[in-house]
């Protein structure tokens, strides 16, 4: 296979189906997206790395061509650390380098916390940590100033698209037109049955594997505390990334540099 050349397929993973891609070949990488739970956002940086990487991203269950499994009405963080987790597994990829953004960040850190055994180093980018903050509540206020009026009026398709400009910034216009109907296809599954993701309590405890924070350079400060707060209980220095929350879109290359040099400050696997 071309490195450059995605192959896609379906996992059956902790009672459901997930949707990944597969680049590259090498040590592996696992690609966690946030809210909208789209693989599409790592194509590029996948791409980047494919000459010494494999790299995997999926659709989070639920979420774009992962399908909602039946009966489906909650989850929960560790539900969604399960996943990935299952899926390093059933693809025989483990242990993996993990990258997680958003509240991706917050299902990385539980899959390193977790399950250890399948995660060489974890990268969090701004992860979506409300709950370690002492008011929750007001570090979600400008998304749900964003969403709520559209909400109010029972669109939530108009929602997940006021909340997708204001997340994805100067990235909404860089995502392919098939991308975006994907994610608003979410509209759904993110404002109801994910909504309590981003205030639900991660356990926080020092991994034992390698772990680096991270957040962007031009990112609104109520996306950069949860990485803030996360290295001060943790006693960890932040990584700076150009951009704002999604520099994946963005800046793929530094997020490709910032993958490579932490894998190469970690050492051999």
């Amino acid at each position: 296979m071309n490195n450059e050349t995605a192959s896609n397929g379906m996992a059956s993973v902790n009672g459901t189906e997930i949707y990944y891609e597969v680049r590259g070949d090498g040590p592996p990488i696992l690609c966690i997206s946030g809210g909208f739970g789209d693989a599409g956002a790592w194509e590029t940086v996948a791409t980047m790395l494919a000459d010494s990487h494999t790299v995997i991203s999926y659709d989070r269950r639920g979420h774009s061509r992962s399908p909602r499994p039946e009966g489906w009405t909650t989850t929960s963080i560790d539900e969604q650390a399960a996943d990935a987790a299952g899926l390093i597994d059933a693809l025989g990829l483990g242990p993996a380098v993990v990258y997680a953004n958003s509240l991706g960040g917050a299902i990385g850190l539980t899959l390193v916390l977790r399950h250890p055994h399948l995660v060489r180093l974890v990268i969090l980018h701004e992860p979506f940590l409300a709950s370690l903050l002492p008011d929750p509540a007001q570090a979600h206020a400008p998304l749900r100033q964003v969403a709520a009026p559209y909400i109010a009026e029972g669109d939530l398709r108009g929602a997940a698209d006021a909340l997708l400009r204001t997340l994805n910034g100067e990235a909404y216009g860089a995502m392919s037109v098939d991308q975006v109907e994907r994610m608003l296809g979410n509209a759904e599954t993110l404002l109801g049955i994910d909504r309590g993701l981003a205030t639900l309590t991660v356990d926080i405890t020092e991994p034992t594997v390698p772990l680096t924070i991270a957040h962007g350079t031009e990112s609104p400060e109520f996306l950069v505390v949860g990485a803030r707060r996360l290295a001060e209980l943790l006693s960890k220095g932040l990584v700076t990334l150009p951009g704002a929350h999604v520099p994946q879109i963005t800046h793929p290359q530094a997020v490709a540099d910032t993958i490579r040099q932490a894998v190469s400050a970690a050492g051999p696997a």
